[in-house]
């Protein structure tokens, strides 16, 4: 079981409605981390609309699902729940569909038994599928959470939806949440109830963790999240909060911009700098700033030449190689010195004064670099002291 599962299912457990913001984007996401939230819900209806523009139709692929849902699952840290919608398919679909939805980050995936081409469930025109088709539907999704991870359940959680409130009625709606909840479904999702007295139905005949939306101005009416869970309620996602908070203050700061007016009420540059990241990226990069290179040699058993105002090229020579240089170092000084003597002595014995001279300077050329040798020598060792 991944951590952001194990923490996901450990806060189902935890007394209190648990609260679910929807993200459509990394940057949403990251604001609801932000704020305080212990987990996120990616919206279907706000990816088609952020990302494509497009209403929320079935219009958007699987692919494009986990592609968004992998970039905003690597921008938090808490668990995400990712819509599935119908789970693009027959039952086999859906078995990828979880798993893929586990294998980009969600801790949860919801699946639900409207007929494909899908639509949001607060708008007209839904259709569902037959009571057979949506138990196979969720018995495949049942069994890639509990073949992921390790098997014993360790995929991501379960949410089964049914819209059936909306095609078939109430009744209807409660018999398939019954049997999603007897099936084994993590937490149970009857969409779209029109009152009160029925959210409440939902609760008295369906076993089990149930989950509500709160769209504002959709059909379910909106209650507190203290009357929600007086209901007994587990959960309530905030479908289009952030995304209609977003549009009307775009639309606000378009408005004062076509008027020639400063935008009010926005996040100044400051602000935006840090939700982007700038503050952790710069602290993150300070921690590369330093040069390594000397303690890295040191580690090694290496020793850098640095010398201040000349070439801080780092002498990466081991202490073995530099014995067998200076011992030939010496070597070449020794045979150098027997030459010079040689010269000394063919310069005292020769009847020439051409062969004298030449003896003479060949003696000066080898007492020359003798000297230069012992110079260096007691240099180097001067600059290794130092």
């Amino acid at each position: 079981m991944s951590p952001r599962v194990k923490a996901l299912r450990e806060l189902f457990d935890r007394p209190g409605l648990v609260m679910l913001p929807c993200c459509f984007d990394a940057l949403s996401a990251r604001l609801i981390e932000r704020a305080g939230f212990s987990a996120t819900f990616m919206s279907g209806f706000g990816v088609a609309a952020a990302r494509f523009g497009l209403p929320d139709t079935g219009l958007v692929s699987y692919g494009e699902m986990v592609e968004q849902g992998r970039d905003i699952c690597a921008a938090v840290s808490i668990p995400v729940i990712g819509d599935a919608d119908t789970g693009y398919g027959n039952p086999l679909n859906v078995k990828r569909t979880v798993r893929g939805y586990a294998a980009a980050g969600f801790a949860g995936v919801m699946a639900e038994d409207q007929v494909a081409s899908k639509r949001c469930g607060h708008t007209e025109g839904k259709q569902v599928v037959d009571r057979a088709e949506a138990l196979n539907r969720l018995r495949a999704a049942l069994d890639a959470r509990d073949e992921t991870d390790g098997g014993e359940g360790g995929g991501p959680i379960i949410i089964a939806r049914t819209d059936a409130r909306a095609t078939d009625g109430l009744d209807e709606a409660i018999w398939r949440a019954q049997a999603f909840a007897d099936m084994g479904a993590d937490i149970v999702f009857v969409e779209a109830p029109q009152s009160e007295d029925e959210l409440a139905r939902v609760r008295a005949r369906v076993p089990g963790v149930l989950m509500a939306n709160m769209v504002d101005g959709g059909a379910t009416p909106v209650l507190s999240p203290r009357r929600l869970e007086a209901l007994g309620y587990k959960a309530a996602a905030y479908s289009l909060t952030l995304l209609s908070a977003a549009t009307g203050a775009m639309e606000r700061a378009l408005d004062q911009l076509q008027q020639g007016k400063p935008v009010a009420d926005g996040a100044d540059f400051a602000r935006m700098r840090e939700v982007a990241g700038f503050t952790a990226y710069a602290a993150a990069a300070a921690a590369y700033a330093e040069d390594d290179t000397d303690r890295i040699l040191e580690k090694r058993g290496l020793r850098p030449a640095v010398e201040s105002g000349t070439d801080t090229t780092p002498e990466v020579k081991s202490t073995g190689e530099k014995s067998v240089l200076e011992v030939g170092k010496w070597v070449v000084g020794a045979m150098v010195a027997v030459i010079g003597l040689f010269a000394l002595y063919l310069a005292s014995r020769a009847d020439e004064p051409v062969m004298h001279w030449v003896g003479i300077i060949m003696f000066i050329a080898a007492v020359l670099f003798e000297f230069l040798l012992i110079k260096q020598h007691y240099d180097t060792k001067s600059k290794a002291g130092g």
